[in-house]
This record gives C-alpha cells, sequence and structure tokens, in this order.
C-alpha cells in the first residue's frame, strides 16, 4: 500500500481484494503444473502457496531498484515517472485516462488537442520538460477536456492514435456493447436473491466454454452430494449428521 496514492498525501489501501484473486490464480497455475509434471513422473507433489508471497511477486521490480539503487518506490498518484503525459483528466460527463502513444513523440497528443505549439514549447518540447512541468500540462490538458464529453475525446485521440480510455462506473460497464459482446455480463439464480447479473468467464474455451448461472452455495448445500460422491450411504451420512460431524 506504501506505493498507492498521491506523493503528499497518505497512502491509499487497494478496495479490489487483489491478495485473495491473485493468490487463487498462482494457486491454479500451481495446481495445473504438478498435474503437468504427474504426467510426466508419475509423482505427485505438495503446493504451498501464500498471499504475502503472491502479492511480492506482482510487485515487479521494487524489490531489485531497492537492492540495486538503494531507493524506494515513492507513490505517484495517477502518473508515472517514465513519462507525461500519462494521468487522469476531468471530463464534462466523468473523467478520462490519456497518455501520449509514445512518450518521446508529443506532437500527435497536442495535435488532438488542437494545440499543436505546445510541441515546440520549450516548458513541453522533450519528455523531461514536460515531466519537470507536468503540473503546468496538466492544467492546460484538464481545461481542455472538461469542456468536452467523454465520447467526444475519445474520438478525437482516437483519430491521432493516443493512448485514452473513459473511466468508467460499474452501471456503465455493464452496459458496454463490448463487455455484451464478450458475454463477460450473465444471468445468474440465487435461492436467496433471485435472479441477478454478475460477471462471466474471461477465459473462453472453444470445447469446454463453461457457463456461470448460479449463486454462491449455501453453508453445506452440497455436503450430502460430495459425500455420496466419495461413497458414503445414506445411512452413515445420516450418523455424521446426527453427531454433529457435518
Amino acid at each position: 500500500m506504501n506505493m498507492n496514492g498521491e506523493p503528499d498525501r497518505p497512502p491509499v489501501g487497494d478496495s479490489l481484494g487483489l491478495g485473495d484473486s491473485i493468490t487463487g490464480l498462482f494457486a491454479l497455475n500451481g495446481i495445473l503444473m504438478a498435474l503437468y509434471s504427474r504426467e510426466k513422473t508419475g509423482r505427485g507433489q505438495h503446493i504451498d502457496v501464500a498471499m504475502v508471497d503472491s502479492l511480492m511477486a506482482m510487485m515487479m521490480s521494487s524489490f531489485a531498484q531497492y537492492d540495486l539503487l538503494g531507493c524506494d518506490n515513492v507513490r505517484t498518484g495517477n502518473r508515472i515517472p517514465a513519462g507525461y503525459p500519462y494521468d487522469m483528466f476531468a471530463a464534462r460527463d466523468g473523467y478520462v485516462f490519456l497518455s501520449c502513444a509514445k512518450f518521446d513523440e508529443f506532437t500527435p497528443f497536442a495535435e488532438a488537442l488542437g494545440m499543436p505549439e505546445l510541441a515546440s514549447d520549450e516548458r513541453f518540447s522533450t519528455n523531461k520538460a514536460r515531466l519537470e512541468n507536468s503540473g503546468a500540462l496538466f492544467e492546460i490538458i484538464n481545461g481542455w477536456t472538461k469542456t468536452r464529453s467523454r465520447a467526444e475525446i475519445i474520438e478525437i485521440f482516437d483519430k491521432k492514435l493516443q493512448l485514452c480510455a473513459p473511466v468508467l462506473r460499474a452501471s456503465e460497464v455493464m452496459d458496454s456493447p463490448q463487455v455484451k459482446a464478450r458475454e463477460m455480463i450473465v444471468e445468474a439464480d440465487d435461492a436467496v436473491l433471485g435472479s441477478y447479473r454478475m460477471q462471466g468467464i474471461p477465459v473462453k474455451m472453444s470445447a469446454t466454454p463453461g457457463q456461470p448461472g448460479r449463486g454462491a452455495p449455501a453453508l453445506g448445500e452440497h455436503t450430502d452430494e460430495i459425500l455420496r460422491e466419495l461413497g458414503f450411504g445414506d445411512d452413515k451420512i445420516a450418523d455424521l449428521h446426527e453427531n454433529n460431524i457435518v
């Protein structure tokens, strides 16, 4: 969390639960690798995956940077130390993310703003200069974006092949044509909640596509079913329930 947030503000926490989801993905990778190894060697193995280990693996060059250069990562907010512009800007109806396609080629970005003269302004003519004067450049870009809608801005920047994206709320994502085309919002049924929409499966497989369609099971909902699959008879299952074992 020390890396998240603005440089002059306290660290910002992660609201996505990345530790849980990333650890699950690493565990899945470990399981698949172990299964492949078993196919080759005939031997199984123990798989040990921890949340801290998984999060550390996602931190890219942070530790090597400290070990080699003696400096920790610093909070940069929406920006990155590699170049500018790379930032979030206010639009008339929300926010947009904008960036140069290449930090050493600012002219197309300036042309998208309708201000080609910015590319020859000594404050912004090089990437180094733009980083040093990012505050002034932000005000210029933000003054331009806040008078236009997100759709207008995206259309203009797309034509100049610059990086751009609207900042979307969950409700807007759910109604996105791209998301619908990818079947990433599907109907699900829950015994308590009824019918609702949820995320689909991000991995599309031609032979075994899979299909989410039901809510999370209630506590113990499938206990008897699983026990039967394991070979337990009805009498034994009833005995386990009677003795509060399951």
